[in-house]
């Protein structure tokens, strides 16, 4: 077996998705039980549906998958780039057209994990 180093660069920014992962979905759980809306304005309520429903879905299946590239797993990789890309097109069409710039905060974490990953290949399974 050969020994697989992460770097430290890499298991900074995997533990700090994970950790922002579980934050995420601390707030959304915490939102539910509340069941107090936020002063958000959406643009219609296929919108507000997606931000309350949809989005906590993403939130568990990228902390699963973040779980999954600090084990070096290949499908986690792919799967962090799809749900990404489907987050990022979700956000700029339905409900945050007016201020997508905080969107593309997740495209630029996509981005740097591209490069952090690009040269541990090899050693994901």
């Amino acid at each position: 077996m050969e020994n697989k180093k992460r770097g430290i660069l890499l298991t900074i920014v995997l533990w700090l998705m994970m950790i922002s992962y579980s934050i995420g979905l601390f707030v959304f759980i915490t939102l539910l039980i509340m069941n107090e809306p936020l002063p958000l304005e959406f643009h219609s309520k296929y919108a507000e549906l997606i931000f309350y429903w949809v989005s906590p879905i993403i939130v568990i299946f990228s902390l699963i998958v973040s779980i999954g590239m600090y084990c070096w797993k290949r499908w986690a990789v792919y799967a962090y780039f799809t749900i990404q890309f489907i987050g990022l097109i979700i956000a700029l069409s339905l409900y945050f057209m007016h201020d997508a710039l905080p969107n593309f905060g997740d495209l630029i974490g996509a981005i740097i994990i591209f490069f952090l990953i690009k040269r541990k290949w090899q050693y994901f399974e």
